[in-house]
C-alpha cells in the first residue's frame, strides 16, 4: 500500500537491482533512465523489468529537492505529511523451505536497505533485518545537510563538496559521494583485475572470437 491506497500492480512501482547480497528490488528509486547514463541503462536488459520515466520534466534532484510542492505523481513519489497513512506498507511472502539456515543470522526474513532515490543500495547505507511472521515498523528520521547557492562560486576544494551537476560521472546522472565511490571501485577493479563484481555498474563490451 502507498499513502493508504492499495497498489494492484506493484511491478509498476518497484524495479530490480543488483546488490552485494544478490538480486533485490528497490522502491521509489529514480527510474533507471533517470538514475543511469543512457549508455548504461540501455545495457540493463539482463536486470529484467525496469521502471522507465517517459516524462522529460525533471521534478526532483538530490540538491534542489522537488521543484513543485504540489507534485505527487512523478517519481520519486513524495508524501503529504508524517501522519498515519503517509507511508508505504509491504506484505512480503516467502517460502521458508528455500532458505539456508546458515544465511542472514540463521533466521528467515528480508534485509531492508534505506537509500537515496539517486543512489543504488549498498552496504554503506543504513539497513535493518525484517524477520518472517512479524509486523515490523521502520521509522525514518532524515538528516539534511544543505549548501547555499552562493557558495557555487567557491572552488570545490575550498568548500569541501560538489554540487550534483559539477562533477559528471560516467555511469550515473547525479553526483553523490556514494555514486562516486561505486564508480571508483568499479573502475579500479576493472583496471587491476580485468573484471568487476556483478553488482557494480559497468559498461558491457561485446567481444569477437575467431576460431580457426
Amino acid at each position: 500500500m502507498w499513502l493508504n491506497n492499495y497498489v494492484p500492480d506493484i511491478c509498476s512501482m518497484i524495479q530490480p537491482v543488483l546488490t552485494p547480497s544478490g538480486a533485490c528490488h528497490t522502491f521509489n528509486s529514480l527510474p533507471g533512465n533517470r538514475l543511469f547514463r543512457e549508455s548504461i541503462f540501455s545495457s540493463l536488459h539482463n536486470y529484467g523489468r525496469q521502471v522507465e520515466s517517459i516524462d522529460d520534466d525533471i521534478i526532483w534532484s538530490p540538491d534542489r529537492g522537488y521543484r513543485g510542492k504540489k507534485v505527487f505523481n512523478s517519481t520519486p513519489w513524495r508524501i503529504r505529511g508524517g501522519g498515519s497513512g503517509q507511508d508505504a506498507t509491504f506484505m512480503l511472502n516467502l517460502n521458508v523451505i528455500d532458505f539456508d539456515d546458515t544465511c542472514f543470522f540463521g533466521s528467515h526474513g528480508f534485509e531492508v536497505i534505506l537509500h537515496s532515490p539517486a543512489e543504488l543500495p549498498t552496504p554503506s547505507h543504513p539497513s535493518t533485518y525484517v524477520h518472517a511472521d512479524r509486523l515490523t515498523t521502520i521509522k525514518i528520521v532524515p538528516e539534511i545537510k544543505t549548501t547555499k547557492e552562493e557558495l557555487r562560486r567557491w572552488d570545490p576544494k575550498l568548500r569541501g563538496c560538489f554540487f550534483d551537476d559539477e562533477r559528471p560521472l560516467k555511469y550515473f546522472q547525479y553526483y553523490t559521494e556514494k555514486n562516486c565511490d561505486l564508480e571508483c571501485e568499479s573502475n579500479a577493479s576493472l583496471s587491476r583485475c580485468g573484471c568487476v563484481p556483478f553488482y557494480y555498474p559497468r559498461k558491457f563490451f561485446l567481444t569477437k572470437h575467431i576460431f580457426s
